[in-house]
């Protein structure tokens, strides 16, 4: 099969378990405020999408590493057994979990990268750029549930989604400028994804995330939410015309 007709499939399988691994990872960093029910509701949210993802890794186990494979069931499997124990508030059946399914993330994500040190690490800063708005949105959104909750958490992960913009724009740049004299060759008719990329997942996330901070800091919880679902949706188009790229084309996205 040539490279251009799995590059669909290996994007979307990326998207996915770039945001799968990295929501889970930063789960390690959210409130124990928020309660287990966020906790689980993130799980809960998070496990269809890593079966889906074994799903696709499986139909494309013949063009991935079979450590990459086992690593994405793993973290399906991870993500389902977590959301038990934190449903039942067991330590055992949510702790241990977490720790191999972070674990098998991190294998994961390099596993399924392209073989490049810049695409493998805009892959790990990828995956906490999905991560951080997805858990981002769901914090914001669990003030409705508990409203006497300490807002320095969101202010937190709004100044992080900021961080990792900067982050992934400068790895981008770093991908582009020294090819730029033969981008138009590199890329061909790929080019309007990569003013997608560059555009909702940097120029329009940082504007809606502007907005969700300045919501979040007058304490307009609901506002930011609704910012911060902007935000999510901007970054997932962007980092899913980076992944379609990156599995299309040589250049290291």
């Amino acid at each position: 099969m040539h490279q251009f007709d799995l590059a669909a499939p290996q994007a979307l399988a990326a998207l996915l378990l770039q945001a799968t691994c990295g929501s889970f990872a930063l789960l390690w960093l959210m409130p124990p405020e928020a309660g287990r029910q966020f906790y689980s509701t993130i799980g809960k949210s998070l496990s269809p999408i890593a079966w889906v993802v074994t799903l696709i890794a499986y139909g494309l186990r013949a063009h991935l590493p079979s450590s990459a494979v086992i690593a994405i069931g793993i973290v399906a499997l991870c993500v389902t057994v977590y959301t038990y124990g934190i449903l039942h508030d067991n330590p055992l059946v949510n702790v241990v979990p977490h720790l191999v399914g972070t674990l098998a993330g991190v294998i994961a994500v390099w596993g399924t990268a392209e073989p490049h040190w810049l695409s493998r690490l805009h892959a790990f800063a990828g995956a906490l750029f999905s991560g951080t708005a997805t858990v981002g949105m769901i914090l914001g959104h669990w003030f409705i549930v508990r409203p006497r909750m300490s807002i320095t958490p969101l202010v937190r992960t709004i100044h992080a989604l900021f961080a990792l913009t900067a982050l992934n724009a400068a790895l981008s740049l770093l991908a582009i400028i020294p090819v730029w004299a033969r981008l138009p060759h590199l890329i061909g008719n790929l080019q309007s994804f990569l003013w997608a990329h560059l555009i909702f997942g940097f120029v329009v996330t940082s504007v809606v995330n502007g907005v969700a901070l300045f919501c979040a800091r007058e304490r307009s919880t609901q506002a930011a939410t609704g910012f911060l679902y902007l935000a999510m949706l901007s970054v997932l188009i962007g980092e899913l015309c980076r992944c379609l790229i990156a599995a299309a084309t040589s250049l290291p996205l």
